[in-house]
Order: C-alpha cells, then structure tokens, then sequence
C-alpha cells in the first residue's frame, strides 16, 4: 500500500499542472477574444467598396466613414438616428468615435 500513496500524489500533481496550464491559457484566449471585440484589431482587415456595397440590409449593414469600414447592423436597433439609408455606403458626414468603435471592422481600402 506504501507504492499506491506516491502515485496518487504524483497524479494529482499531474492534474494540478494540467489544470493550471488549461486555465493560462484559457485567460490567453479570452484577452485576445477581448482585444478583437474591443476594436483593437488585430491583424487589420480592409474592404472594398464592392464588398461593402453587398451588406447593404437593415439586417445587415455596412458603412465606410473616414476610412474605417463598420457593421453597424446591431447599431441600428438601438440609435434613435435613421442612418439606414446608408447601408452599404459611404456616409460623408464624420461620424461620433466614441459610439462606433465597437462596431469598427476594418479599413476601406
């Protein structure tokens, strides 16, 4: 019974390490997940007018303002401006940065 003890010990340190591991790097992928969906792209993306031209729904849509390229779908349900009209468009009005962030996708280009 003496040999039985250590390897218990042993697995349960295995586990301990292993669960350990699972958790960093669990945490690492949250903050990139976290860093992509705060608007802090990544590897940045670019759009073509086409493309933008192609969400051009309520349900979904695109918007290029000053450069930056938008899906402002879920946007649309909850601002009291009517910026429908400009799906899959460019809107030549400069836009409030701090309500769009979030919403940011890419660079039109």
């Amino acid at each position: 019974m003496a040999k039985n003890k250590p390897e218990k010990t042993k697995c349960r340190k295995i586990f301990i390490y292993l669960a350990v591991i699972a958790i960093i790097l669990g945490i690492i992928g949250i903050v990139i997940i976290q860093k992509n969906i705060s608007g802090n792209i990544i590897s940045e993306k670019y759009y073509s007018r086409v493309l933008v031209e192609n969400h051009n729904t309520e349900q979904d849509c695109w918007v290029i303002n000053e450069g930056k390229v938008y899906d402002i779908t879920l946007f649309l349900q909850v601002y009291p401006e009517d910026l429908r009209e400009y799906c899959g468009r460019e809107i030549p009005l400069p836009l409030d940065k701090s309500l769009l962030h979030q919403y940011e996708i890419g660079r039109f280009g």
